[in-house]
């Protein structure tokens, strides 16, 4: 490590830095690649992060070009870097014949360093530093990238925690469905579209008939085969709706540009679809539908709880032969 107490001022503030970009992978990353380069003196530089199958699934660059959804050719600089777990450098005056990523810079790349972000249980991605001059990165500005990276894998790793336990929160974890939480954030978010750009939004909350007979005659097992069978024709009525288990046997609809009518179509066409699986006991389904008249997310949930209930006390016998 070198004793310049300059490139250690730097290393220390790209550290603090990094540590204090917020909980999010996109803001590490950019500033991942923002120091990267201003601390080697590189003119472009660029992170990626590969998902479960080998593909780009999350990038950012400083001066130079960010894809996604490509595959790291394994002869390239990057991915002898992801595959070796180590350092590796490319210098045009050396005569290595290493393919460069042509993504990281407009200009021609004289010369270029990754190294992998790598803890001792995985190697998430790679950081990518490249320059048009040869022999532009010494001893020291690798053994500086070599750090940069180590560091931020362990706080890429932490952040990644994080996320994963936002995403749970918000999960239920039978179905796999947005739970209540969800809603509610997703409820705030086209309730605020609805306001402002006056687009249609319904909501629509589902109760199964006939739940508790399943439980008590065929097991909580079974029960819970069912919830997730109701739960897999909540997601496929369409594509562009969200659904959500709001706990035991009720669920939710969010339906943007969606009025009442259409609405009311979509959920006896969910009705015939359960009625028509036989699931145990003959379970069907009750709705009621709110159109949205506001931002008040609590008064729209009201109301579609007050139409649900007035149709499981007088219209639940004649929603089952409907549509």
């Amino acid at each position: 490590m070198s004793s310049d107490p300059r490139r250690l001022s730097a290393l220390i503030e790209t550290q603090t830095a990094l540590a204090a970009s917020g909980l999010g992978t996109a803001s590490l990353l950019a500033t991942l690649a923002t120091h990267l380069r201003e601390l080697t003196g590189a003119d472009a530089s660029l992170i990626e992060l590969l998902d479960d199958e080998g593909l780009v699934s999350r990038a950012a660059a400083d001066s130079a070009v960010a894809q996604v959804g490509h595959k790291l050719d394994p002869d390239c600089l990057a991915g002898r870097a992801l595959l070796e777990r180590e350092l590796v450098t490319w210098d045009e005056a050396h005569g290595d014949r290493t393919e460069v990523p042509t993504t990281t810079s407009r200009a021609v790349t004289r010369t270029a360093v990754a190294a992998p972000l790598a803890t001792p249980d995985s190697t998430p991605g790679v950081a990518t530093v490249v320059a048009t001059r040869p022999d532009a990165f010494s001893v020291e500005d690798r053994d500086t990238i070599r750090r940069v990276c180590v560091f931020a894998a362990h706080q890429l790793a932490q952040v990644r925690r994080i996320e994963d336990a936002e995403r749970t929160s918000r999960r239920d974890p039978l179905t796999s469905l947005g739970n209540r939480r969800a809603l509610e954030e997703c409820l705030a978010v086209e309730l605020a579209r609805h306001a402002r750009y006056g687009r249609t939004l319904s909501l629509c909350l589902v109760d199964l008939d006939g739940f508790k007979h399943v439980n008590d005659t065929y097991g909580h097992q079974a029960g819970d085969r069912v919830l997730m069978r109701v739960a897999e024709h909540l997601t496929a009525i369409r594509g562009a709706d969200s659904a959500f288990r709001l706990g035991g046997d009720e669920f939710a609809i969010v339906m943007p540009e969606t009025g009442n009518d259409e609405a009311e179509l979509v959920a006896r066409r969910l009705a015939r679809r359960i009625r028509d699986d036989h699931l145990p006991g003959d379970v069907n389904v009750s709705w009621g539908i709110a159109q949205a008249a506001g931002v008040d997310n609590v008064a729209l949930m009201a109301d579609a709880d007050a139409k649900l209930y007035a149709r499981k006390r007088g219209e639940t016998s004649s929603q089952a032969t409907t549509g």
